[in-house]
């Protein structure tokens, strides 16, 4: 994951971005999951949870402090896995394929959008 040397205060909460350029088939999903060890230090790592077939990009981790400690953050530091979830068939309609695929091609930490939350008039 790209991170640069830096102190993560309590509650505060940082975008970083994996390194790695995901292009996923339509027949796998994946999962980035928080290191344990770092959990038990107050290090929560997160993602949207699910990272949909078809998607490419770079992923976009929500990195978290808990503890009432500063934790030191390292460039080229493991602070996640991935998961990788294959299909039994092909999706219908791949990340790639949506309308609102809001975060396709992505590359470096992107701030939330809420366009997708909300109903359209016609829809």
């Amino acid at each position: 994951m790209l991170i640069r040397k830096k102190d993560l205060f309590y509650i505060q909460i940082v975008l970083v971005s994996s390194k790695e350029f995901m292009k996923l088939s339509n027949r796998i999903a994946i999962r980035a999951e928080g290191k344990s060890s770092l959990a038990r230090m107050g290090l929560l790592v997160h993602t949207a949870g699910f990272v949909d077939p078809g998607f490419e990009g770079t992923l976009t981790l929500e990195i978290s402090n808990q503890a009432e400690i500063p934790i030191m953050l390292y460039p080229d530091m493991y602070i996640c896995q991935i998961a990788v979830e294959w299909l039994s068939s092909p999706c219908e309609l791949s990340y790639s394929q949506r309308r609102k695929s809001l975060y396709h091609k992505s590359e470096g930490p992107k701030v939330a959008s809420a366009q997708n939350l909300f109903k359209k008039k016609g829809e």
